[in-house]
């Protein structure tokens, strides 16, 4: 993965939209899919081939692998 902004990092393949973000550190796993109308952080870990959609708000959890 590699780091988009301070706090803010993502996996290979992965679509965040920063306007998601709230507050970091959020971690976003390969290939999942977070939509610009959702919230994150702080605290958030996304795993593997998530989906995250409009209207979600999310902080201090961990999302496991292919959960929409």
């Amino acid at each position: 993965g590699f780091e988009v902004a301070p706090g803010i990092r993502i996996s290979r393949g992965s679509r965040l939209s920063l306007a998601a973000v709230v507050a970091p550190p959020v971690l976003v796993g390969d290939h999942a899919r977070v939509s610009d109308r959702a919230e994150l952080g702080p605290g958030v870990a996304i795993g593997p081939r998530c989906l995250i959609d409009d209207e979600t708000a999310l902080s201090r959890c961990v999302v496991l692998p292919r959960t929409y």
